[in-house]
């Protein structure tokens, strides 16, 4: 469990209480939430953009192609409701989809969309073309 978990949103709805009727507001050290143009709200973490909610219910997640601790755990605490987490294995980012117990999926990459049911839409990993 991430030491965030609870510290940040995990939906829209949740992403938009913690912008306490602001625009822009920061939710953690280095981290900040901000309503856009299109109504989504993003997480930026140093300046990059690591989350977005829409109204809808899509959630897109991607690590920026920063694979460290402190990325990977503010994602985490985002996705755990979903069984899904940002992983490293031989030095080499993963995203892993808990199944049931003690089955896990595996995939090498770093952004995940999640769908509005929370069904994964898309999983990849940018610096393959």
């Amino acid at each position: 469990m991430s030491r965030y978990s609870g510290r940040l949103p995990t939906t829209y709805d949740e992403a938009e209480a913690a912008l306490l009727g602001k625009q822009v507001r920061t939710v953690l050290n280095n981290t900040r939430a901000s309503r856009q143009r299109d109504g989504s709200i993003e997480i930026q973490y140093h300046g990059n953009t690591i989350a977005t909610f829409h109204a809808d219910g899509t959630r897109e997640f991607t690590t920026c192609g920063w694979n460290t601790v402190s990325t990977r755990e503010r994602l985490n605490a985002m996705l755990i409701r979903d069984r899904i987490a940002f992983v490293q294995r031989d030095h080499v980012g993963h995203i892993e989809i808990s199944t049931v117990e003690p089955e896990r999926i595996r995939r090498h990459a770093d952004t995940l969309v999640l769908g509005p049911s929370g069904s994964i839409d898309q999983i990849t990993n940018s610096r393959e073309s």
